[in-house]
């Protein structure tokens, strides 16, 4: 079974047939088994960083500056505006695939600007790696000191591996890393990208993250370890969702199903604003402008309320007495 075009770091034909055999089998079946593939890339670099923790110290003193006692990248403009690059692309993707769910749901009868699929999965690997696994539950717990608050390093906290939990970090600890989880969720783009794009997009997603990743290390904000097991957990979440969504959807997960669920949603938000705008009814009539035509005429009044002659007591001709 040839990997399908849409995957997260599938490769169209064009270039895999220019590449040895043995590396287009093998991408071919990274690309067929993301799943399996980034849970055991997950295990396996951090069995490596639990046999050899000191790698994270050789790693981030060749960005640490002995002499003046702190990291030199963090005072660089382009470091400290890279460090919140990652989050602000982030965030202006996710806004935009939300505004076009509301579009939708606003104009029910019209199709969706970008398919609802991708929007779920899109948004769902967000909010389950990025989101919840990375900052909401690994980083509070961890208990991490980040490299620039350890002894190594000028702190006053020791080293302390992955994957090892203790208190010496109260909460946003430095196991994994927040931003470089955002940087690599960023290859999710693969999958909307025309084909012929897909190489070009998932090399500049790659080489973004990894900028992203080296610039936070290079801050003393994070360990080698903190960055790489970030980046096979959220990879990890993608290969997930990408599956159930993509690969075996349930019936009400296509996006067929998914589609018609916003019109009906759509249409339903549309009857529910009408009939509430008509139990409400119209807005009520001043008092003074409460009067009928009837009114009018019998009191001999005109539109503006002025005399037309026609008082009681007045005769045609409009002068006064009896006729």
């Amino acid at each position: 079974m040839m990997s399908d075009p849409s995957m997260p770091g599938g490769a169209p034909e064009g270039w895999l047939g220019r590449i040895p055999q043995p590396v287009r089998f093998a991408t071919i079946w990274v690309a067929e088994r993301p799943v399996i593939v980034f849970a055991i890339a997950t295990l396996l670099l951090s069995l490596v960083f639990i046999l050899l923790p000191r790698l994270d110290l050789w790693f981030s003193r060749g960005f640490y500056d002995p002499e003046t006692g702190f990291f030199p990248a963090s005072r660089i403009p382009f470091a400290i505006w890279l460090r919140e690059a990652a989050n602000t692309v982030m965030w202006i993707i996710a806004l935009a695939l939300i505004a076009t769910v509301i579009l939708k749901i606003a104009l029910p009868q019209r199709a969706s600007a970008v398919q609802p699929r991708t929007v779920a999965f899109f948004l769902t690997s967000l909010v389950l790696g990025p989101g919840l696994l990375v900052n909401g539950f690994l980083k509070e717990i961890s208990g991490r000191p980040r490299p620039i608050d350890i002894a190594d390093f000028g702190g006053e906290s020791p080293f302390v591996p992955a994957w090892q939990f203790t208190d010496y970090c109260a909460t946003n600890c430095s196991f994994v890393a927040g931003e470089a989880s955002a940087a690599i969720w960023l290859v999710v783009l693969v999958v909307v990208a025309p084909p012929r794009w897909r190489r070009a997009v998932l090399v500049a997603t790659l080489a973004f993250a990894t900028l992203v990743s080296l610039n936070r290390i290079a801050f003393g904000g994070h360990f080698l370890s903190d960055v790489l097991i970030s980046w096979g957990l959220t990879l990890f979440v993608i290969a997930v969702v990408h599956y159930v969504l993509f690969v075996v959807p349930p019936a009400f997960l296509t996006n067929d199903a998914m589609e018609a669920g916003l019109t009906r949603l759509g249409l339903w938000l549309r009857r529910s604003v009408e009939r509430g705008a008509k139990i409400l009814g119209p807005a009520p009539i001043p008092a003074d402008r409460n009067r009928t035509r009837r009114d009018v005429v019998m009191w001999g009044e005109g539109e503006e309320g002025e005399d037309d002659g026609q008082r009681p007591g007045n005769n045609r001709d409009g002068h006064g007495g009896t006729p």
